[in-house]
């Protein structure tokens, strides 16, 4: 009953116009049974009848316009929110997305610009050459000459955003009544999550900054592009960028053209992910094939990069950690990690812990004792799903995307490349990004940091502990004597405590590094010879300040 009168009480006139759209259309796909004096249901059953409810909520969304397709999509990356068969249906949103209405570039050109686009352009194609749920896409030529893409957004789209939404938030705290607190289906911060992801994606200069970031972090790989931003043409509705000739990277799927090198694709299009993921912190939350071009042979072209997602330094120690206490079968390990990322909440008094590790040692169990070569991440990341959702439980939403991009990227080589591991990928990638973190550079870059904060801990040691006995002093009933001789002994143990502390893990660090280089064979022996000339540098000081203690 509250339902019913949800959608038929009195609104504004923009509110109940779209209301009773969104209604029409639950009804013809057969997700909503109203009153039957107030609407028919003749049509609906006939409509629907031949198709499964995945499908049939799939077309409900792309019919209600911008907004749901949006909503689609943000469900379509929480395989823990929703079964399996729905989330399959809901990833084919992505791609089948139709043209708007025309839209008046040289009026939005006028009104944003103050200038025509004859001002602007020697020509702009009429038809856009691809429509995304909340903006189109059109070619076009600059006076000097350069080929760039306009992304405009669609007619009245923030008007309809907004409306849609002050529905779903009604819809949301109506759900209050039925929904318990403690159920991992909660709808209000399911819409709150789509308001934050629309009101980034219908920003078109947050969408031009994110391309600037990748850019930045991929300026040293020689195969990957990123399109420039001309920032003179572009605002919040409006992004023009440079145009690259270039194919989707879907078209490869069914093509045997020698001109790409389809291997060569796969392992690239794995690394920029890991790279983007476990290095940036910064990653493309949506890279589907049709928002990744190629260039041939094998370079890789990042568009539509609305959708970001970024992962903190202190949770991809954690995910590190996971994955270790996985390959080792720690269940120990795995509960502990997944306490730390808020997965398990610490005083979670009804969550069955002795249950869920046993589903997870038998999932572990079951693709953790095969082959590294027959592993199916997509498959071992939805039993993870499906076990996490069996319990109540639910993944924070950037470590979702980042498994979903992940899956998606895996997805993509194996169709452009049978015999496709991303494993070896992966294995390659962690001993790179080892080698790299134990490189004399990285070392000495993350030293400078390191040393700085010694350097001020150690500058306010003397004023601090000065302090800290005047308070110690002022407690009443204790009282404490300490002379100015004694403050500096304190001081300088304790200044020599730090010291021995900071030289032993530098030590330990140039040990480590150079057993790495002769382990896996490096053969820069000049390297190799400076180490070695740090370590007895470094073994020298631990002797005397020793000696002198």
């Amino acid at each position: 009953m509250a339902i019913n009168e949800f959608f038929f009480r009195k609104k504004s006139k923009h509110k109940l116009r779209r209301s009773r759209e969104i209604i029409r259309v639950l009804i013809k796909y057969g997700f909503y049974r109203p009153p039957k004096k107030k609407i028919s249901l003749k049509k609906t059953k006939k409509a629907s009848i031949h198709l499964s409810r995945p499908e049939r909520l799939r077309l409900a969304l792309e019919e209600l316009g911008p907004t749901f397709i949006k909503l689609g999509q943000i469900l379509s990356v929480r395989p823990d929110l929703l079964p399996l068969d729905y989330i399959k249906e809901l990833e084919k949103l992505q791609d089948q997305v139709c043209c708007s209405e025309e839209v008046q570039i040289d009026e939005i050109f006028l009104k944003n610009f103050g200038k025509s686009i004859n001002d602007i352009f020697i020509l702009i194609e009429s038809t856009p050459f691809a429509s995304a749920s909340l903006s189109q896409v059109y070619k076009a030529q600059l006076k000097n000459g350069d080929w760039v893409a306009i992304k405009v957004q669609k007619p009245n789209v923030k008007e309809i955003i907004k409306t849609d939404l002050n529905i779903l938030t009604d819809l949301a705290n109506l759900s209050k009544i039925i929904v318990r607190d403690d159920w991992i289906f909660q709808p209000p911060l399911i819409v709150n999550e789509i308001k934050r992801s629309l009101t980034k994606e219908i920003n078109f200069v947050l969408e031009g900054l994110n391309y600037e970031r990748f850019s930045e972090n991929f300026k040293n790989v020689d195969y990957v592009k990123l399109p420039k931003v001309f920032w003179e043409y572009t605002n919040t509705e409006i992004l023009t960028m440079e145009y690259i000739d270039a194919i989707k990277i879907k078209e490869l799927f069914a093509c045997s053209s020698d001109k790409y090198d389809k291997k060569k694709i796969a392992e690239r299009g794995a690394r920029i992910a890991l790279k983007q993921i476990f290095v940036d912190g910064f990653f493309h939350a949506d890279p589907h094939p049709a928002n990744v071009l190629v260039k041939p042979p094998a370079t890789i072209v990042m568009i539509d990069v609305g959708m970001v997602g970024a992962i903190d330094t202190n949770t991809r120690k954690i995910l590190l950690n996971l994955l270790n206490a996985f390959i080792d079968e720690d269940m120990d390990a795995v509960i502990t990690c997944f306490k730390k990322l808020n997965i398990i909440k610490h005083d979670d008094h009804k969550f069955n812990e002795v249950a869920f590790r046993r589903d997870l040692y038998d999932m572990i169990d079951k693709y953790f004792g095969m082959p590294l070569k027959y592993f199916d991440l997509r498959e071992i990341s939805q039993e993870l799903f499906r076990t996490i959702y069996k319990y109540n439980l639910s993944l924070p939403a950037n470590l979702t995307l980042m498994l979903k991009a992940i899956g998606t990227v895996e997805n993509t080589g194996k169709q452009l490349d049978p015999y496709f591991d991303i494993y070896s990928t992966i294995e390659s990638f962690i001993k790179e990004d080892f080698l790299r973190k134990l490189s004399p550079s990285y070392i000495f870059n993350k030293s400078k940091k390191t040393l700085a904060q010694s350097v001020d801990i150690l500058e306010n040691l003397p004023n601090d502990v000065f302090n800290f006995v005047n308070k110690i002093k002022d407690l009443d009933g204790i009282k404490i004597k300490i002379d100015k001789d004694t403050q500096d002994k304190i001081t300088k143990s304790i200044k020599n405590s730090v010291l021995l502390v900071s030289l032993s893990i530098i030590m330990a660090a140039v040990i480590i590094s150079a057993s790495v280089f002769i382990i896996y064979n490096q053969k820069n022996w000049l390297i190799i010879l400076g180490l070695f000339m740090i370590f007895l540098i470094v073994l020298v000081f631990l002797y005397k300040s020793i000696f002198k203690n």
